[in-house]
This record gives structure tokens, C-alpha cells and sequence, in this order.
């Protein structure tokens, strides 16, 4: 499936999707917190174990949609919610070729 999305509760998070090339995240239904994006890399020799980090400019406090750009290979994106609403509609897509 080249999307994941969910009605996400307090603090809760969608699924993750791999991602290379063009994403696009869809919230809609955000009147309290944030939601962030968030991305996590394939592990490697100096870092076997990676964690969930924040994608740069990747917070939201509003409903949007927007269009990102990840390069590297093989990584994960999942949509968190911190302190959000309860009934947040979030989508994260990627692009059809990838």
C-alpha cells in the first residue's frame, strides 16, 4: 500500500512507511498540539540501532498538507501525535514510483 493513514487518539501514531522520494502528509481535524513527522534510518555501522527523530520542519499545530522530500534509501516515516486532539485525520503517502 503506497500510503498509511489513521483517526489517531491522543498521542498515537500511524504505522511507518519507507520512503524514498517525494511524501506527502495530510492532516486534517487539528485544533489542539501538534502532530510531528518523524523518520527513523536503516541501521549501519556507526548507528545499529537507530531511534524515531523529528523530520525538520516537520511539526505541525494546524491542519496541512504538504509535500517532502526524503533521499536516503530504505527510510521509515510514521505521523505522531503529541498532546493532539482526539479525531485527527493523518495520511502519509508516498510517491507512486518509489
Amino acid at each position: 500500500m503506497p500510503f498509511k493513514d489513521k483517526v489517531l487518539g491522543v498521542d498515537e501514531y500511524t504505522d511507518s512507511i519507507v520512503v524514498t522520494g517525494q511524501c506527502d502528509i495530510l492532516i486534517y481535524g487539528l485544533t489542539s498540539g501538534t502532530i510531528k513527522l518523524q523518520f527513523k534510518l536503516q541501521p549501519s555501522t556507526e548507528l545499529p540501532s537507530p531511534d524515531w527523530w523529528d523530520f525538520p520542519n516537520g511539526t505541525f499545530s494546524a491542519d496541512a498538507f504538504q509535500t517532502v522530500f526524503v533521499s536516503g534509501d530504505g527510510v521509515k516515516c510514521r505521523l505522531l501525535g503529541v498532546d493532539n486532539n482526539a479525531g485527527v485525520y493523518v495520511r502519509i503517502a508516498k510517491f507512486l514510483n518509489t
